[in-house]
């Protein structure tokens, strides 16, 4: 269902924000692989995304950390963006046809972020993890 956000990109954002020390560019590689191979897409595609998306989390990690909430949501909306504009990139490339509905999961993921937020951190507070 294209209303679905993505998920696994999402969980990776969370982490380089929060714990880029731990999730870098290689578990965002293999994750990359993971969908491209669970999805039956071109093997590569999610991946190669996938990183770019990493390259401008990490480098915003601080700054997106530090924001306010509705922020954080637009940066996560402007990462999600990158991400879907690079598949769409990808897909036209290989001649994949490509419908609206690609765009949707930046919507539904933009909208789901501070609920995610709210989810991840509680789980990091509880486990120890949370600090100031």
């Amino acid at each position: 269902s294209p209303f679905i956000p993505d998920w696994v990109l999402l969980t990776l954002i969370y982490w380089m924000i929060y714990s880029p020390k731990h999730v870098g560019f290689t578990v965002t590689w293999i994750c990359g692989l993971l969908t491209d191979v669970l999805t039956n897409s071109l093997l590569g595609e999610h991946a190669i995304a996938s990183i770019f998306v990493a390259y401008f989390t990490l480098k915003f990690s601080r700054r997106i950390r530090l924001s306010s909430g509705w922020q954080q949501t637009i940066s996560v909306c402007l990462l999600l963006t990158i991400y879907r504009f690079i598949l769409f990139w990808i897909q036209g490339i290989i001649q994949k046809p490509i419908s609206n509905e690609h765009w949707i999961p930046i919507i539904t993921g933009a909208l789901m972020w501070p609920l995610f937020l709210i989810i991840l951190s509680d789980s990091r507070y509880q486990q120890g993890e949370l600090k100031s």
